[in-house]
């Protein structure tokens, strides 16, 4: 398959500098920019992080059966509408997806599973600190925040919802497929990106207030090995509490947040629709 250069519009975040002739804070130089970057389709890859259909397993406690519900119509809304028609375009290009799936019993049945585990066990032989992401207490903080929101928000600890629910199966309109990767473990995602030449990662899945930031192939551990990390924000959801849903303002703060400490860009799903609609047009630069 041909490769295909991509020009994608980034949003990133600009701190306010200081203006040396007057010793101020210049604020005018602070607020959000866009930056063209230039990617191909083999050096790309999009990620996904949980996206599984998740099965409500404790009745009675109605005030978390009504937040689980309302959780999975906006998780539908995001994979139907904007993940699903994203994949099937990328896929078409040529760009891989790999499926972040720690925690998600299934993934050893895949027919990639094998070989990206043994990549992961070679590269950590050889050279380790390119694979391995930053330990999970260094974290803390953020860590410790997104629980917070979890707890404001539906009234019990992330991990107290997590035994909650099952993950059952990935819907049909984006369920992994023999030629996908798959990763439960940080070192597994960067094997088989290094393995693969891939530098760019477009970020997809759910939440962006606790696991698309810190479980295993989230935000905090790819962009600490170089990665160039941009999340796809209408293909992420959030935690969301009934006096936050209306702009999903929790969503919108934690993807503020990231883009504030300089760990990833931010980019709608339509760019990069058009952007691989326009290098395919004949005439148009390929590698």
């Amino acid at each position: 398959m041909q490769e295909l250069t991509l020009k994608l519009p980034v949003r990133y975040y600009r701190r306010g500098g200081v203006d040396w002739r007057t010793g101020r804070l210049d604020a005018k130089s602070a607020g959000e920019f866009v930056k063209e970057i230039t990617l191909t389709t083999k050096n790309t890859a999009i990620t996904i992080m949980h996206g599984a259909v998740r099965e409500f397993g404790r009745p009675g406690r109605s005030g978390l059966e009504n937040y689980f519900s309302d959780w999975r119509s906006r998780q539908s809304e995001v994979i139907e509408q904007h993940i699903a028609p994203l994949f099937q375009k990328a896929r078409k290009a040529g760009i891989r997806i790999l499926y972040n799936m720690a925690g998600y019993e299934r993934i050893h049945a895949h027919p990639n599973y094998t070989m990206i585990n043994n990549l992961a066990i070679r590269a950590l032989a050889d050279k380790p600190d390119t694979v391995q992401g930053p330990p999970d207490a260094a974290f803390g903080y953020c860590a410790d925040k997104a629980k917070d929101l979890w707890r404001d928000s539906v009234g019990c600890s992330a991990s107290e919802l997590s035994g909650y629910f099952t993950a059952t199966q990935y819907p049909e309109s984006i369920s992994p497929r023999p030629e996908d990767w798959v990763a439960e473990e940080t070192v597994q995602s960067a094997a088989v990106f290094r393995e693969h030449g891939i530098g760019n990662l477009l970020m997809t899945g759910f939440d962006a207030c606790g696991c698309l930031m810190t479980t295993a192939g989230g935000l905090l551990h790819m962009a600490p090995l170089g990665y160039r990390c941009v999340i796809v924000e209408d293909c992420v959801e959030a935690a969301e509490a009934p006096w936050t849903r209306e702009g999903k303002r929790v969503k919108a703060c934690m993807l503020k947040t990231m883009q504030l400490f300089g760990m990833c860009g931010i980019i709608h799903s339509n760019a990069i629709l058009k952007a691989l609609e326009d290098a395919g047009k004949p005439g148009e630069r390929t590698i």
